[in-house]
C-alpha cells in the first residue's frame, strides 16, 4: 500500500503549538486535530488488510466499518489520523526529564497487517511547540516611599517562542494592598508586554515580595522580587518610579 497525506513530506509528521490548548483566553482540558490520509493499492492483485488500532492520544479511523479491507489494483480507502491529548497527559510529558525545553514528541506507527500477516508499518511523528515566558527585570527596587502614597515602575514579560502562552501572576494576598499588578494575567502571542506594578506601603518597614509568574500551558514557573521601605517621612512624598 502506499500513504499519500497532504504534509509536504507526503508522510505522517505533523507539527502542532501548545497554544492549541488556549480557548477563548482560557487553557482548555484537551488539544484536538484530525489529519487525513488515504492507503492506495499500486499493486497488480487485490490485497486484503486492517489497520492496527494506536496507542493514546493516537487513534486511526478508516473509511470501513469492516475489520478488513480489500482493495482491487488502483483503489484508494481514506482514513484519518485523531490526535486527542489531554491537558493532564501534555504536563506529564512536559516534566518527563528526558524531553527537550522546547517541544513535546507523540511517536508512534500507523501499522497495516495483511491477510497473510504480513505487516507493513508507516512511522508516525507529532511534535508540538512549547512556549518560552521570561521577564525583564528580575529585580524592582522603590528604594524608600511615603507610607499610603503609591510609587510605579514595570517590567517586560517576553514571549520568544512560535506558541502563544497563558500567563498569570500571584503574590501573598496579605500583599494585595501594598503591590497591584495590571495587568495580572493575559494571553501572549510572539513578543513582550508590559506590566505596571503599583507600590504603596502600609507600614514603616522593609518590603521583600516574591511575585509568582506562571505559564498556565506547561506550568512552568519563576518569580520577580519586589523590593522597597516605607517611611513616615514627608520628604518621600513625590517619590515616583516610571
Amino acid at each position: 500500500l502506499t500513504l499519500r497525506t497532504h504534509t509536504d513530506d507526503n508522510d505522517l509528521s505533523f507539527q502542532h503549538f501548545a497554544s492549541d490548548f488556549i480557548i477563548n483566553g482560557e487553557v482548555s482540558k484537551k488539544m484536538v486535530h484530525s489529519h487525513s490520509f488515504s492507503l492506495t493499492n499500486l499493486t497488480l492483485s487485490n490485497l486484503t488488510f486492517r489497520v492496527l488500532s494506536l496507542s493514546e492520544p493516537l487513534m486511526v479511523l478508516m473509511n470501513n466499518e469492516e475489520v478488513y479491507s480489500t482493495l482491487k489494483p488502483r483503489e484508494t480507502i481514506e482514513g484519518s489520523l485523531r490526535i486527542c491529548l489531554t491537558h493532564e497527559a501534555f504536563m506529564t510529558l512536559v516534566k518527563d526529564e528526558s524531553a527537550a525545553e522546547d517541544l513535546v514528541m507523540l511517536n508512534d506507527s500507523l501499522v497495516v497487517e495483511y491477510s497473510n500477516s504480513i505487516k507493513q508499518e508507516f512511522p508516525i511523528s507529532v511534535r508540538v511547540s512549547l512556549p518560552s515566558l521570561s521577564a525583564y527585570p528580575s529585580h524592582i527596587n522603590y528604594s524608600t516611599c511615603l507610607i499610603g502614597h503609591s510609587s510605579l515602575s514595570s517590567f517586560q514579560l517576553r514571549n520568544t517562542s512560535h506558541s502563544s502562552l497563558k500567563w498569570n501572576i500571584t503574590l501573598p494576598e496579605k500583599l494585595s494592598r501594598v503591590i497591584q499588578l495590571e495587568p495580572n494575567s493575559n494571553v501572549l502571542d510572539t513578543g513582550s508586554e508590559t506590566v505596571r506594578v503599583t507600590f504603596t506601603p502600609r507600614a514603616e518597614i522593609k518590603y521583600s515580595i516574591e511575585l509568582l509568574i506562571t505559564e498556565e500551558i506547561t506550568g512552568k514557573s519563576f518569580t520577580i522580587t519586589v523590593t522597597g521601605r516605607g517611611s513616615s517621612n514627608e520628604r518621600y512624598k513625590r517619590h515616583r518610579r516610571k
